[in-house]
């Protein structure tokens, strides 16, 4: 299974998410990429545990737990680099260190390492930025190659905000612009990141895209495509309009991993704010959404559009599968395949009328993904009645998808969360799950479509 390796940890059976060690429901703090190795530090989202974690992986599938000072027990969030000139001047010809820029009572803090993260030490002329407002958080800091200059951007929570600063020596900054405070921005920001994208059907053409947590009843996470000249992000489309990573509940602050030359990868935490204290301390807890790849494409509309698809790094946890052939025009199809506790499922349905996907736990439990032809929607339902002790776990989400009478649905379910891809990697809804009991029937109801499908086994390691 895909988990981190720690003696302490308690996982449930038939389970391939990555699952953290004792710690309440998780917000990736920051990420990078080292001479080949993944790593990602974390925290909990319980003010009252607040705990500090490493995880290093060179496969994105099996997670080693590392020991880590980091941050020095402060609650934070933000980012690390490779300072790969020693700019900074905190490392010497041999060893380039790695920097650590977090948010700590709206002020910028740094710590730096010079084994590869395993010891941290703090930078001692912290802070090294004082904004001046209220409800800085988040700083994200990446090298930019057209400007040859390292920049900082910081969320000001309360203003719908992000603030541009740069450096020389990733210790002085100043400020450059700002972008965001639309009216129609409502929720308070969290987590930014951004990262230079190919547009891959478009030769020669590159954008930038800026992601964003955003919180009110419930957080969401969305992202702006424009363009960055190391001053300034002007984005391409109407600060309105609002585009979407994740439809459903359950994707928060996910962790970017941005590669020259490679597929960008993802991993987002399976969580929600309105609801993260509530969680079932076993298996709920500490779970980590499959990593996906994310690109950058122009839509046929004229727009650009993120795509995801799951990471080819997952197929290695595929087990026994079965395929089964382009059903005849029905209103249900139940395959005859023993149902275990994890799987993948690839289904293919055709029809102009829509159907329903639906996912039966038993004693009144399920969940059902809904494709409406008519209003060109998909829809993922958790409301079933087992559900109704968390009031704001209970939702319906909705995400559009294009014309056509064929749709696909890349599926990962187990008996705590669902991953759903649809409409070419336009659409992508996470949600977990409240089961008592494992599946036990997965079927296909419509008036008038047929259905083909492939569905794996997933192993457990």
């Amino acid at each position: 299974m895909s988990r981190t390796k720690s003696d302490s940890q308690v996982e449930p059976p038939h389970e391939y998410h990555t699952l953290l060690p004792d710690v309440a429901a998780v917000v990736p703090l920051s990420c990078f990429i080292f001479k080949g190795t993944y790593h990602l530090y974390y925290t909990s989202h319980d003010p009252a545990q607040c705990v500090l974690g490493h995880l290093s992986s060179t496969d994105l599938i099996t997670w080693k737990s590392m020991q880590s000072n980091a941050f020095s027990g402060l609650r934070c969030y933000g980012s690390v680099v490779h300072d790969h000139k020693n700019i900074s001047g905190l490392g010497s010809t041999t060893k380039h260190p790695l920097l650590a820029f977090y948010s700590y009572q709206d002020k910028i803090h740094m710590s730096y390492s010079l084994d590869i993260g395993d010891k941290w030490q703090d930078l001692g002329k912290n802070p090294v930025l004082d904004p001046g407002k209220k409800g800085i958080r988040d700083p994200f800091v990446f090298w930019h190659d057209k400007s040859a200059k390292w920049i900082m951007i910081v969320v000001i929570e309360h203003e719908y905000k992000v603030f541009f600063y740069t450096s020389k020596n990733l210790i002085k900054w100043e400020f450059l612009n700002d972008f965001g405070g639309h009216p129609s921005f409502k929720k308070k920001w969290s987590h930014v990141r951004m990262l230079p994208m190919n547009v891959e059907n478009q030769t020669g053409v590159s954008k930038w895209i800026m992601i964003v947590n955003d919180t009110g009843e419930y957080s969401e996470c969305r992202y702006f495509v424009g363009e960055f000249d190391g001053k300034r992000f002007l984005c391409d489309h109407a600060l309105d309009q609002v585009l979407i990573i994740d439809y459903s509940r359950d994707c928060y602050a996910p962790a970017i991993f941005s590669q020259a030359n490679h597929k960008n990868v993802i991993i987002p935490s399976l969580m929600n704010a309105a609801y993260a204290g509530k969680l079932p301390k076993i298996g709920m807890m500490g779970r980590l959404g499959l990593p996906r790849y994310i690109s950058l494409i122009k839509d046929a509309d004229g727009s650009y559009k993120v795509i995801q698809t799951p990471a080819k790094e997952i197929d290695v946890l595929q087990g026994t599968m079965m395929e089964f052939a382009k059903s005849g025009v029905t209103h249900e199809v139940e395959w005859d395949f023993d149902i275990q506790g994890s799987m993948q499922l690839m289904i293919t349905v055709d029809s102009h009328k829509g159907c329903t996907l639906e996912f039966d736990y038993s004693s009144k439990t399920k969940i059902l993904i809904n494709w409406d032809f008519i209003k060109k929607q998909v829809y993922l339902d958790r409301t079933a009645k087992p559900f109704g002790s968390y009031p704001a776990f209970q939702s319906i989400d909705y995400a559009p998808v294009g014309n056509g009478h064929l749709i696909t649905f890349h599926i990962f379910i187990d008996k705590q969360s669902i991953e759903v891809f649809t409409d070419h990697g336009r659409v992508v809804l996470s949600d977990l799950i409240f089961a008592a009991h494992p599946l036990q029937r997965f079927r296909i109801i419509g008036k008038q479509f047929s259905a083909s499908g492939t569905v794996w086994m997933m192993k457990t390691k």
